[in-house]
């Protein structure tokens, strides 16, 4: 369909103040939920009906053994539960099931293998 990923360095394009500024040519700036990251590169991906814009970017984070570990949460991902979650302030832990969407995976594996 002759349209191709369009990526851009951080020497194209920059953020400030959690707006996204595209080289003078494109006349395009971008409302960001981003402030104070260290810019790597910006990717344009065609999808036929629009555009996603991916931002890639390198931002500082506190080390974790600094934190008080006197809450914790604990996420486990599987197959029989999509998901478990559970703490250690005694809240009710949560699990999502995931018997359709396994019965529906198992399906199109069969489908996908004729």
């Amino acid at each position: 369909d002759g349209e191709f990923i369009l990526i851009f360095t951080n020497q194209q394009c920059s953020i400030d103040n959690g707006i996204l500024k595209f080289p003078k040519i494109m006349d395009l700036e971008v409302k960001t939920r981003l402030d104070d990251v260290d810019l790597r590169e910006v990717r344009i991906i065609p999808l036929g009906i629009g555009y996603d814009v991916e931002i890639v970017y390198s931002k500082e984070i506190s080390d974790v053994s600094e934190l008080s570990p006197k809450r914790i949460l604990g996420i486990d991902i599987g197959v029989r539960n999509i998901v478990t979650i559970g703490n250690n302030i005694s809240e009710k832990g949560i699990a999502v099931k995931g018997g359709v969407l396994k019965s529906i995976n198992q399906y199109f594996n069969k489908e996908l293998s004729r």
